[in-house]
């Protein structure tokens, strides 16, 4: 089932809710099991349909999960090929084009990104 950004916008709002975020947080980790879930957290970040305490929360979350799942023990990447491509790809041009609280948030998980991938697995980092 792919992620319904709509949704998913809701429950990030709600995540910042002391009244619902334990909702919220069952509901992001359902959430996390999707194709695309990474790619869907990133488009947010991204709408300007999204409030700014959604884009905000979904760029966090964003960087926590890229700390969590970007590559295994091994240094395998732990998504799937073509969404590690697409968030290199997206990524840093999301980043110059957002606010800086934003900013901020997507410059730690391109440091995450790029600790484990430059240059060798990135080397269009620097294009």
């Amino acid at each position: 089932m792919a992620v319904n950004l709509d949704s998913l916008g809701h429950v990030l709002e709600a995540s910042l809710d002391p009244s619902k975020n334990k909702q919220a947080e069952l509901a992001m980790l359902q959430e996390e099991k999707k194709p695309g879930f990474s790619i869907a957290l990133l488009q947010i970040v991204a709408a300007d349909r999204f409030s700014s305490t959604a884009r905000l929360a979904s760029a966090l979350y964003f960087k926590n999960y890229i700390k969590k799942i970007w590559t295994d023990e091994e240094g395998r990447h732990k998504l799937p090929p073509d969404e590690v491509a697409a968030i290199k790809r997206e990524l840093i041009g999301l980043m110059i084009s957002v606010s800086s609280n934003i900013q901020y948030q997507l410059g730690d998980a391109i440091g995450v990104i790029a600790d484990s991938d430059f240059w060798q697995r990135w080397d269009t980092l620097v294009d």
